[in-house]
C-alpha cells in the first residue's frame, strides 16, 4: 500500500506545476489584453521611438477625408469642351451633358451636307446641258443659265449653313461649359408692377 502512494505523488506534483504556469500564464495575458492600444510597451528601447504605436481610431480621420476628396467631382473645364467641339461636332455638348443638343447638331450638318450635294449635282447637270448646247453650236436659253446659277448659289448658301452649325456648336459648348455649374436661384425674376408716377416699372428680386 505505500509503494502505491509514493507512486502516486510525481503524478499529482506534476498536475499541481502544469496548473500553476497555465494560471500565470492566464494572468499575463490578461493583463496584457486589458492595456490600451495607444499605450507604449516598456523595454522596447530605440524600436519604440522608431515604431510609434498610434490609436485606431485616430487614424479615422485621414482616411475619411481622403475618401471624401476623391468623391469629389472633377472641376468642368471650359477649354476641354472647346477642343471636344472642335474635334468632333456635338462632343463638346454630350461633356457638358446636353445630350438633347447632340441630335440637334448633327441634324443641323447631315442637312447641310445633303443639301450641298443635291444643289451641287443639279448645278452639273444643268452645266452640262449649257455645255452641250454650246458644242452643238447653239446659244442656250437665259433661263436655263439663270436655273443652273440658282443652283450654284443655293450650294454656296448650304456650305454657309454648314459653317454656321459647326461654328455654333462650338459657341455653344463653351457657354454651356462655363455655365455648368451655375445655380438659378427661385427668387431670381422679373415682375411688372404699376407705380404712381410711372406707367411700367420693372422689378427684379435677387
Amino acid at each position: 500500500m505505500e509503494l502505491k502512494k509514493t507512486a502516486t505523488y510525481p503524478k499529482n506534483g506534476l498536475y499541481l506545476l502544469i496548473t500553476a504556469l497555465f494560471s500565470v500564464t492566464t494572468l499575463l495575458s490578461a493583463q496584457s489584453l486589458s492595456m490600451p492600444y495607444s499605450q507604449p510597451l516598456t523595454g522596447m528601447g530605440d524600436f519604440q521611438k522608431s515604431l510609434p504605436i498610434r490609436d485606431f481610431r485616430s487614424s479615422q480621420t485621414p482616411l475619411i477625408e481622403l475618401i471624401q476628396n476623391d468623391s469629389n467631382p472633377k472641376e468642368h473645364s471650359p477649354k476641354k469642351a472647346t477642343l471636344l467641339a472642335l474635334a468632333l461636332p456635338g462632343a463638346g455638348q454630350i461633356y457638358n451633358q446636353k445630350y438633347w443638343k447632340a441630335p440637334i447638331v448633327y441634324a443641323g450638318l447631315g442637312a447641310s451636307i445633303y443639301a450641298i450635294g443635291m444643289f451641287r449635282k443639279n448645278m452639273n447637270t444643268l452645266n452640262d446641258s449649257i455645255t452641250g448646247i454650246y458644242l452643238l453650236g447653239k446659244t442656250p436659253s437665259s433661263q436655263l443659265i439663270n436655273d443652273r446659277d440658282n443652283q450654284r448659289s443655293r450650294r454656296d448658301i448650304a456650305i454657309l449653313c454648314l459653317a454656321g452649325v459647326y461654328v455654333l456648336q462650338i459657341l455653344d459648348a463653351t457657354v454651356d461649359a462655363h455655365f455648368y455649374k451655375f445655380n438659378i436661384n427661385d427668387k431670381i425674376g422679373m415682375e411688372l408692377s404699376p407705380l404712381p408716377n410711372k406707367t411700367i416699372a420693372f422689378h427684379i428680386d435677387l
